[in-house]
């Protein structure tokens, strides 16, 4: 099966890169195919561009592709040293093409794995999005058993706080490319989702959710205007901001000096301004702080069940309690021994074998919460700017490893934090 144009996979992209892009995803079927050895099933594509959303970058004539590539290779024994090698051999052959610099997000799958997948995000818009490259027979489709495509509030509610909290990490990762000169269009991209995926991981967590951008956008003006209550200016801003990066992702490819005006000002020392605890900076001259940290307040009440008086009040108390603080802290604490400790000590057993570093002994760290999610914790303290990021990590990471092995402060601290989360949480992809 080859794409074709009547479907773009892409927004508002010069017809050359489309094509490039169905040439080179028809040229990873063929191989997984070829290598396969008759294990294959299927080939999936799912994310942005799956769901005909992927973003360009006006780079040159041809565009320059921003979004992931999300590929599914469906095997019917997908453990095998040969699913393995053919993923290896797939991906190799990426990184030689003319789209290397893409991520590729790889997985193969055993056939039931998609209708097995939990009711969380990625899974919610795989269903609404995803476009079958080849199968091996016809009719084949993609099935998720537990999920209503009608349920605006099926999504799990922890699942949609983690992406928002996977988003405040990869900001750790992006902070030296950020300042780059010339910037990393990447990098500055991956700016636009944290402001994209926050009001979508509130929504979800406050069972809002819509796969539709443009209707989140709305569902979260009207959530705030519902009050009657005027907007504060920055929150004003941030909606119109919201607003005009949909439009815009639909219009023309985007330019770079667009991304660039979302990147941090220069006069700032990385993260150093927001770690030093200057509430002025974090309330002024961050955007990013503005926007987003009141979704993170409000989310993780609503995922303890703390949060169940209506949205707005929800969003308009976040909203107005400021900058990160040490409420926060608490909440994130909570959150992470919201399990029972027989349950919290099940997983580090199961989980302290996997650890990609040195870890504590499991019986002492279990008592903290699943170790990735300490993992997302602590970055987004960070990203917050509070020193209290640390605790989390207590009783996971050795103690002469946390005390003398991590870099004090700066663009080498983010990086460590980064690095950790990309190693724990991600398996490696974006370290």
């Amino acid at each position: 099966m080859s794409l074709t144009l009547e479907s773009p996979l892409l927004l508002a992209a010069p017809a050359g890169l489309e094509s490039s892009l169905e040439q080179h995803l028809n040229a990873l079927t063929q191989l997984a195919r070829e290598r396969s050895g008759g294990d294959l099933v299927a080939v999936v594509l799912g994310g942005s561009l799956g769901r005909g959303e992927g973003v360009v970058l006006a780079s040159s004539p041809e565009g320059q592709l921003l979004s992931d590539i999300d590929l599914y290779l469906v095997a019917r024994n997908p453990g095998s040293p040969r699913a393995l090698a053919l993923r290896a051999e797939v991906r190799a052959h990426h990184e030689s093409s003319g789209f290397s610099g893409v991520d590729l997000d790889l997985g193969v799958v055993a056939e039931g794995w998609f209708a097995s997948l939990p009711p969380t995000l990625p899974a919610h818009q795989l269903m609404h999005g995803n476009r079958v490259l080849w199968s091996n027979h016809e009719g084949y489709r993609v099935e998720l058993r537990h999920l209503d495509p009608n349920a605006s509030d099926g999504v799990d509610r922890d699942d949609a706080l983690c992406l928002l909290m996977n988003r405040f990490a990869e900001q750790l990762l992006l902070v030296h490319r950020l300042r780059s000169d010339p910037p990393d269009p990447l990098a500055l991209y991956h700016r636009w989702k944290l402001y994209l995926d926050a009001p979508l991981a509130w929504l979800s967590v406050r069972g809002r959710y819509h796969p539709d951008r443009g209707e989140q956008r709305r569902r979260l003006a009207s959530i705030w205007d519902g009050l009657g209550r005027p907007r504060p200016s920055w929150w004003g801003q941030g909606l119109e901001l919201l607003e005009g990066m949909q439009r815009r992702l639909e219009e023309s490819p985007l330019r770079l000096e667009e991304l660039e005006a979302l990147r941090p000002e220069t006069e700032w020392d990385g993260m150093d301004a927001i770690l030093e605890g200057l509430g002025e900076v974090r309330r002024g001259r961050i955007p990013e702080l503005n926007w987003t940290w009141p979704f993170f307040r409000d989310a993780i009440r609503s995922a303890l069940g703390e949060a169940h008086d209506d949205p707005g009040v929800g969003l308009q108390r976040a909203v107005e309690e400021g900058a990160p603080g040490t409420l926060d802290l608490v909440l994130a604490l909570k959150w992470l021994r919201r399990r029972p400790l027989l349950s919290r000590l099940r997983e580090a057993r199961r989980w302290a074998p996997l650890a990609p570093r040195p870890v504590s002994p499991w019986y002492r760290h279990g008592g903290g919460g699943n170790a990735p999610e300490r993992v997302r914790i602590a970055c987004t303290l960070r990203f917050g700017g509070m020193n209290s990021w640390r605790a989390p990590l207590e009783d996971l990471v050795p103690s002469e490893e946390l005390e003398n092995g991590v870099p004090h402060r700066g663009e080498d601290l983010d990086l460590w934090l980064g690095r950790l989360w990309s190693g724990w949480v991600m398996g490696g992809s974006r370290g």
